[in-house]
């Protein structure tokens, strides 16, 4: 197997750390981008002023516009007339499925004559993945180099948002230092190092398998590709037909290491080989949660047994208790933490102040430290099924059992 061969380049005493790079991968498939893209565009256009036009955002060339300069009647082109046409395909697709659902609330890539016909208030600008945010910035800057969208912009008139399927952290920074805040949404976060849940031993073991395997560090000048991949981010984000330039160089052709032996691929490039594809997206909910309990540093919890019955909706719960009380400034954070998407995290956080277990500012109430210490020690018995009427997660008040 691929797998197998690649933990064959290291030693026998470095394997345990490789498999921990594995381990902490978030392996994306094709259907969750589709679905997470279709649930964060129909949440941040429920806030936004329409007609709104959707487009996939795609490398052009610097300095250039995205829309014809010299004919307002002139219907650019969504994808690149030349080359692959991996995540850009993708993203259209989901554009073209969000056209035939909303109807004429949505435009997909007009003129701007049409856009001027239709009295477009909002660009929407749309991506599976941002590692830094330049390339959402750099194509924002060309759909605004038109003189008339640059007019309509100054006057208020329309505005130019994103949405991306996940983002690293600095992108996100990246993003709301651009945007705003209010005019950028992410779906998931993409975790790095810091959010895999590792001890300090651990992480110290990946990180010199890394610097040990990965490109020699230049002695002077910026070094784009570290050992920790495009501008040592530590992305630890895959798709099932992309993999990000972000990723730790040894898990792609960047990390050949600087001895004679043949080195096994894990990814080919950017390329998912066809015998790994299976490995995305099938991850049991209970692997996915004890995977995010760790990375809140909630080890009771994650080697605990009320898991099994404590039901969904209860252990995603208990989840961002357990991120919340790492004390996070931000609701990606908790997202990073938690391997939940954005509108997860916000309608949980609504939940929890409701209860009186979560403050104004993410932070646990003296209540909802109480309900997760309670919690780590705690075999829950399972509850009978109630039949809700709304669509709040449902979650047992007080997690007590009779002594």
């Amino acid at each position: 197997m691929r797998v197998d061969q690649w933990l064959a380049n290291f030693e026998e005493e470095h394997r345990s750390a490789a498999r921990l790079l594995l381990g902490g991968l978030d392996l994306v498939s094709e259907d969750q981008v589709r679905n997470g893209l279709n649930e964060a565009i129909e949440s941040l256009s429920a806030s936004l002023q329409g007609p709104i036009v959707l487009l996939p955002v795609r490398e052009l060339a610097k300095d250039s516009s995205y829309f014809d300069l010299d004919d307002d009647n002139v219907v650019p082109e969504t994808l690149a007339s030349r080359g692959e046409h991996g995540s850009e395909a993708i993203v259209a697709n989901v554009v073209t499925g969000q056209l035939r659902r909303k109807g004429t609330h949505f435009l997909a890539n007009p003129s701007i004559e049409t856009m001027r016909k239709f009295k477009v208030r909002t660009i929407l600008l749309i991506n599976d993945f941002a590692g830094s945010g330049d390339q959402i910035v750099d194509f924002e800057r060309n759909v605004g180099r038109h003189p008339t969208i640059a007019s309509w912009r100054s006057r208020k008139w329309i505005k130019i948002q994103t949405v991306v399927y996940a983002a690293t952290k600095p992108a996100m920074e990246r993003l709301r230092e651009h945007f705003g805040q209010a005019q950028i949404g992410v779906h998931k976060a993409c975790r790095n190092f810091d959010d895999c849940g590792w001890s300090h031993d651990e992480r110290t073991s990946v990180e010199q398998l890394c610097e040990k395997h990965g490109p020699r560090k230049r002695r002077s000048g910026h070094m784009k590709f570290g050992p920790y991949g495009y501008k040592n981010s530590q992305g630890m984000m895959a798709f099932s037909y992309s993999v990000p330039n972000n990723l730790p160089a040894i898990l792609n052709i960047r990390g050949r290491p600087h001895h004679g032996q043949d080195w096994q691929l894990l990814f080919e490039g950017r390329v998912v080989p066809p015998e790994l594809r299976s490995l995305f997206g099938d991850a049991s909910p209970e692997e996915r949660l004890h995977r995010s309990l760790k990375a809140a540093r909630q080890e009771r919890l994650a080697k605990g047994s009320w898991a099994a019955v404590a039901g969904t909706e209860a252990s995603r719960v208990l989840l961002v208790l357990a991120a919340m009380s790492r004390r996070p400034q931000r609701v990606d954070q908790v997202m990073a933490m938690t391997g939940l998407a954005a509108t997860e995290v916000i309608q949980l956080a609504r939940c929890l102040r409701s209860w009186g277990l979560v403050g104004k500012h993410l932070h646990l109430t003296d209540a909802g430290r109480q309900e997760l210490r309670h919690a780590k020690g705690l075999n829950l018995i399972p509850a009978p099924q109630l039949l809700h009427a709304n669509h709040e997660p449902y979650y047992p008040r007080k997690l007590r059992v009779g002594r």
